[in-house]
């Protein structure tokens, strides 16, 4: 860990630095959240509908996913590099790249397990489920982050005994 100022700041601008990620993503993490709230009221009101199987609603709903992990881990990855880079650098275009195949790979898996549950002749029923299953993806993938930025932090605070022996 790099403690005195330069290139990647000092240890206060690297502690304020993931202060202020940690902050924006967990105003990310409870947007996805409300999002998936709102997302299961909606699939209740429609579980009254013929199309519904009562009892297959919620448990039958992809949580997770093979992509999850790899996707949570990219987007962390996307962050670190649009701190240190612009959008058109190499590395985030290439980086977004991944990610967008690897979500579009999740969602025809969705697809792929709506089409084969009950209720799967039902379109609102089937575009909630899409929703349902990115949403809860998107919340995994936030929760991720905010616990590495956590980590990240408890770390530097841990170290702030170091950094007044360095200075």
């Amino acid at each position: 860990m790099d403690y005195l100022p330069g290139k990647g700041g000092g240890y206060y601008e690297q502690l304020s630095q993931n202060k202020a990620m940690l902050k924006q993503a967990e105003l990310e993490l409870k947007i996805q959240t409300d999002r998936l709230s709102a997302l299961e009221e909606q699939m209740e009101d429609v579980e009254g509908d013929e199309y519904v199987d009562d009892g297959e609603l919620l448990p039958s709903l992809p949580g997770s996913s093979v992509y999850d992990s790899r996707i949570s881990a990219l987007q962390l990855t996307l962050d670190e590099l649009l701190t240190r880079y612009t959008e058109r650098h190499p590395d985030v275009i290439g980086t977004r790249r991944t990610l967008e195949e690897l979500k579009e790979k999740r969602r025809n898996e969705v697809i792929a397990d709506v089409s084969d549950t009950p209720g799967s002749s039902n379109p609102v029923y089937q575009q909630l489920r899409l929703a349902y299953a990115d949403a809860t993806a998107e919340v995994a993938a936030k929760k991720t982050v905010v616990n590495e930025y956590k980590d990240r932090i408890a770390q530097l605070e841990a170290a702030v005994d170091k950094v007044l022996q360095v200075e």
